[in-house]
């Protein structure tokens, strides 16, 4: 079966690609060390906004953890002088703050989410790797100071000091 091909949707990469160049299909482009397609920011992460998104993921995270702190102390103040993990005031907690309660709960659940997206990128760039689903649970063979570096390194912007590469084996 022959397939009828726009030269306007194909990429020059897709014929002849770079090692370090990858296409996505989601949108209809090449990005150079591209990590992942992101469908919650809705674009790829790459090597020109990598570093934007892990520290957007710090953010975040830091916000959800402000927000669960704010939560409880607001559930302090509501009931002084009574034990937040009474059954009364649990029952009154849901009986007369189901907002509060649902958001608490599932913002608790985000906190998980996020915590693991940003423990696999800072896992990957610990190693030098500019894509964390490359087996980021293999063991690494550089010391704790050197993937240390390549974290302050891609935090300062720069490349990393040492590759730990993926064996092929």
């Amino acid at each position: 079966m022959v397939h009828s091909l726009s030269v306007a949707r194909l990429c020059l990469v897709q014929i002849v690609r770079p090692q370090t160049v990858s296409h996505c299909r989601l949108c209809s482009r090449c990005y150079v060390h591209i990590d992942h397609h992101c469908l919650y920011l809705y674009r790829c992460i790459a090597i020109n906004n990598h570093r934007l998104f892990v520290l957007f993921t710090a953010v975040v995270t830091m916000s959800m953890l402000t927000f669960e702190y704010s939560c409880v102390v607001y559930l302090h103040l509501l009931y002084a002088g009574r034990q937040l993990f009474d059954w009364a005031v649990i029952t009154d907690l849901f009986a007369t703050c189901p907002m509060t309660w649902s958001l608490f709960v599932l913002n608790g659940m985000s906190i998980f989410w996020c915590l693991f997206v940003l423990h696999t990128q800072i896992a990957a760039i610990s190693k030098g790797r500019l894509r964390a689903y490359q087996s980021y649970r293999e063991r690494s063979w550089l010391s704790k100071r050197q993937r240390l570096m390549n974290i302050v390194n891609f935090l300062l912007n720069r490349s990393p000091d040492i590759r730990d590469e993926v064996s092929t084996a």
